[in-house]
């Protein structure tokens, strides 16, 4: 059996810190806590929770150092984008930011080449990037990037970061996207 390194340990202790305090939050033992991977936002620990007992359900948040579940992804966006600060790259805010949006089920951030290369439906890929950042003349910036999960099945995320730090979010649809192609025609 092989042994724990330290940081095996620290992220169990993480972990099990993170899963105590989701589990009093949701006032339920019977939750499966799982930590974000392939992402790290100072000070925050970024959770899915799968409720397995008979009231059943899904979600996604935050917790702090002090232990402060948050749920509400108003709430948990403007906590991840202050914490990552203004210059995050566009790809660790897809991953995050895409990962909390699944409030219902799982979500996947078109974060990836391969992620990328796996939209099924070409009349759908030709409309999905990889995620972007620009900044306007406001100050502003702009994180564009894409969604995978049930229903429905793709949507575009625009995540706007205002000058003085305020976060706003718009969501659009791949249907509405692609009817959008429809009009045109």
């Amino acid at each position: 059996m092989k042994a724990a390194s330290r940081g095996d340990e620290e992220r169990s202790m993480d972990e099990q810190a993170v899963t105590k305090a989701v589990r009093a939050a949701l006032d339920d033992q019977d939750v499966e806590v799982t930590l974000l991977e392939g992402a790290r936002v100072p000070g925050l620990a970024v959770f899915s929770a799968e409720i397995e007992s008979e009231r059943g359900g899904y979600a996604t948040g935050v917790v702090t150092p002090s232990g402060e579940v948050h749920f509400k992804l108003d709430d948990t966006t403007q906590r991840v984008m202050e914490a990552l600060g203004p210059d995050a790259p566009a790809g660790v805010v897809a991953t995050v930011v895409g990962f909390l949006e699944g409030t219902r089920e799982p979500t996947y951030p078109v974060d990836s080449q391969a992620r990328l290369d796996g939209i099924g439906k070409p009349e759908w890929a030709r409309h999905v990037t990889l995620p972007q950042v620009s900044k306007e003349a406001d100050g502003s910036r702009v994180y564009e990037y894409w969604v995978e999960c049930g229903e429905p099945p793709l949507w575009r995320t625009r995540l706007t970061v205002s000058s003085t730090g305020q976060v706003s979010m718009t969501q659009d649809d791949i249907w509405e996207i692609t009817d959008d192609d429809d009009d045109e025609d």
